[in-house]
Parts: C-alpha cells; sequence; structure tokens
C-alpha cells in the first residue's frame, strides 16, 4: 500500500519536474535567451534544454534545417542507400564468384572456353561470307554481260544482287558483333580473375 502512495505522489509530481526546465539559445545577433517556450521565429537556432533546479543542460535542441540543408541531407542519404545497395551486389557476385571457381586457372580455362566457342561461330560466319561474295560475284557478272551486249539489266537481276549484297551486310554485322562479344568477355573475365585475387590473396 505504501509503495502505491509513492507512486501515486511520484506521478503527480512528474509535470511539475518536466515543466521545470528552461531553454537557452543564442539569436543571430549574438544576444542569449532564456525561456520556457521558445518563439516560432527562434526556432531556428539550436537551444539547450536547462533543468530550472540545478541549472544543467540535460538536452541539446539541433536549430531546424534550411532548404538547402534539407535538399543535401535528403541527396546524401540516396547516395548512402545506393552505396549500401552497390556493396549488397558486390557481396552477392562475391559469393557466386567464389562458388562457381576454385582457382585462377578455372577462370582462364572458361574463359578461353567461351571465347573459343565465339571464334568459331566467327570462322562459319567468314566463310558463309566467302560463299554469298562468290554468288554476288557470279550475279554481277551476269548483270554486266546484259551490259556488254548492249540490253538493260533485268530487274530481278538487279533485285538478286540488292538481296545478295544485303546478305553479306548481315554476315559483317554478325562478324563485327561477336568481336564485341569476345572483348566484352575478355574485359568481363579480367575483372573476375583481378576480384578473385582480391578475396583469396
Amino acid at each position: 500500500m505504501r509503495s502505491f502512495v509513492y507512486l501515486f505522489i511520484s506521478l503527480l509530481l512528474l509535470p511539475a519536474f518536466a515543466e521545470a526546465a528552461l531553454y537557452r539559445w543564442v539569436d543571430s545577433k549574438g544576444k542569449v535567451h532564456y525561456s520556457d517556450q521558445v518563439p516560432p521565429e527562434h526556432a531556428k537556432h539550436e537551444r539547450k534544454v536547462i533543468d530550472e533546479g540545478s541549472g544543467r543542460t540535460i538536452d541539446t535542441i539541433e536549430r531546424s534545417k534550411t532548404q538547402e540543408e534539407l535538399l543535401e541531407l535528403k541527396q546524401l542519404k540516396k547516395q548512402r542507400a545506393e552505396e549500401k545497395r552497390r556493396e549488397k551486389m558486390q557481396a552477392s557476385k562475391d559469393r557466386v564468384l567464389l562458388l562457381t571457381y576454385q582457382s585462377v586457372n578455372e577462370i582462364v580455362a572458361a574463359r578461353d572456353t567461351k571465347l573459343s566457342t565465339i571464334e568459331l561461330a566467327k570462322e562459319h560466319a567468314m566463310d558463309s561470307r566467302k560463299t554469298q561474295t562468290a554468288r554476288l560475284h557470279e550475279i554481277r557478272q551476269r548483270a554486266a554481260d546484259f551490259e556488254r551486249s548492249s540490253k538493260a539489266i533485268p530487274q530481278r537481276v538487279l533485285d538478286e544482287i540488292k538481296a545478295q549484297e544485303a546478305k553479306i551486310e548481315k554476315i559483317n554485322q554478325y562478324i563485327l558483333a561477336r568481336e564485341k562479344d569476345q572483348d566484352r568477355l575478355k574485359k568481363e573475365f579480367s575483372g573476375y580473375i583481378a576480384r578473385y585475387k582480391e578475396l583469396t590473396q
């Protein structure tokens, strides 16, 4: 019962203690202010919360941020979130790298296998280009025969030439794309090797 009375009295006195505090702040002119309430126009200043009984500083309330500062904080928060996302993604890639390969030699072997596969595809395309180029030469010879005979080149022959040139151009683009794939793979696996060494040495 006595404990309950003490608790009841403490709860009654709590608001009194809570109110027994002052705010101390310095305005833009350097003037020091003390008050139990902070006017709205002074809310932008940092202020100390002082216990009125002991005179001790019991808390510090930061000043209000300017629009520029708020924007800067927002950008900083976004930047940190992006950095955290990249770190998480890198950690995931590192785990996959270490689980996939047991040594640098395995990475090199995997790279060479992929490069060889692309090289083989390029060689097939080059062989096809030779065949299609020879075919184009034949069609152009037919067109030249018509011209030597002072005859107009038939439209179907002109269409064949155009179609054959398009086939060769398509093959050229395919070969160029495979060369780019090889360059990309070399760069990608170079990064794998460097990262693997960082993680294991």
